[in-house]
């Protein structure tokens, strides 16, 4: 009975052992399989994203096509505001209003190591709006640091270069550029005493304003930004008449000259962004790419919208305003209205 006894307890540590011995191989093996399913999710997310940007750039040559050859011929002919990082063979065209501090930080991060940047302000333990918030801002360090890596360029100067750059464009609703310069300028500019807003102020609250109770004498109401903007535009007989916060995309970057690498969307910011930075091979980059700029915002989109009539808002939808900011980027007026809860149709 004893020897019986010994049988078992043999036969069940043998039993224990298998068991253990399969629980390892079955867990090894659902980690590999765990390792190549996230590989491959993450090569087919960067698959993803180059077909993305091929089809931005056949909707974008389309548009173009459609765009007479005067207008063609001021855009080929006008100078754009581009980032150009010879040191890592990057070009950004910045617009305001749409991540320009932001890129502003991730330069000096990837021409710089962060303790070349900590004699002059930068303290990595602050978030980038921290720090604009204590006085140090991006875009002077940078020019501080390298005077020339900010140019303004003509297409015709890009044309042997531009195939060695990696090149990103960040683009935004046109709608919501707008109203977080409404806040950002006609209402923080205009408070923090910046003597261009203040006379901007005076003179479309001159040109617009029918009588004095329709609104703050020294704040413009959004409708009445909304027609200063569409006016300016709208007059405008020279590319470079417009103010850079408000002119179009396409009279910014030359979208119709060139094909970018990446185009971005501050609505899909971090996975853009993620993309650009991996096929720019500036992936040791860590930072997360977040909103740099963010300041109060005393008027909400919903609100800002609501004060401005349907008419405005078609007219902000024509051929010399947004349409084809809207159209090249995938951008619907319906859509960003359904977004914040207001009819629009």
């Amino acid at each position: 009975m004893f020897r019986n006894f010994q049988k078992i307890l043999s036969w069940l540590a043998m039993f224990l052992v298998l068991v253990l011995m399969y629980h390892d191989m079955y867990r090894e093996d659902k980690s590999r399989l765990l390792d190549v399913s996230n590989k491959s999710g993450g090569q087919n997310q960067f698959d993803d994203k180059q077909m993305e940007n091929e089809a931005r750039r056949e909707v974008i040559a389309k548009l173009c096509s459609e765009i007479g050859q005067e207008r063609k011929n001021k855009m080929d002919n006008s100078a754009s505001l581009f980032y150009i990082s010879k040191k890592n063979k990057i070009a950004f065209c910045p617009i305001p209003k749409v991540a320009t501090s932001t890129m502003a930080f991730f330069f000096l991060r990837t021409e710089f190591e962060i303790d070349d940047l900590l004699p002059h302000g930068y303290d990595p333990n602050m978030t980038e709006n921290e720090m604009q918030l204590s006085g140090i801002f991006p875009r002077p360090l940078l020019h501080k640091l390298i005077p020339g890596l900010e140019v303004n360029i003509q297409p015709k100067d890009l044309e042997k270069t531009w195939s060695s750059l990696t090149s990103l464009l960040v683009v935004r609703h046109p709608l919501d550029r707008l109203v977080s310069l409404y806040n950002n300028k006609f209402i923080g500019g205009v408070r923090d005493k910046a003597e261009a807003w203040i006379q901007c102020t005076k003179h479309i609250i001159g040109k617009y304003r029918v009588a004095f109770v329709d609104g703050p004498m020294d704040i413009v109401t959004p409708a009445e930004s909304v027609r200063y903007r569409i006016q300016n535009i709208l007059d405008d007989a020279k590319i470079s008449g417009i103010n850079r916060h408000w002119q179009p995309i396409l009279r910014q970057c030359p979208v119709c000259s060139f094909n970018f690498s990446v185009y971005a969307k501050t609505e899909n910011m971090e996975e853009d962004f993620s993309f650009f930075k991996k096929i720019a091979n500036v992936d040791k980059e860590k930072q997360n790419i977040g909103k740099s700029n963010s300041g109060p915002k005393w008027v909400e989109a919903k609100e800002f919208w609501s004060q401005v009539d349907k008419e405005h808002v078609d007219m902000l939808a024509g051929p010399f305003v947004y349409k084809y900011d809207l159209e090249m980027f995938g951008y619907s007026i319906q859509e960003y209205f359904d977004s914040i809860g207001l009819s629009w149709k």
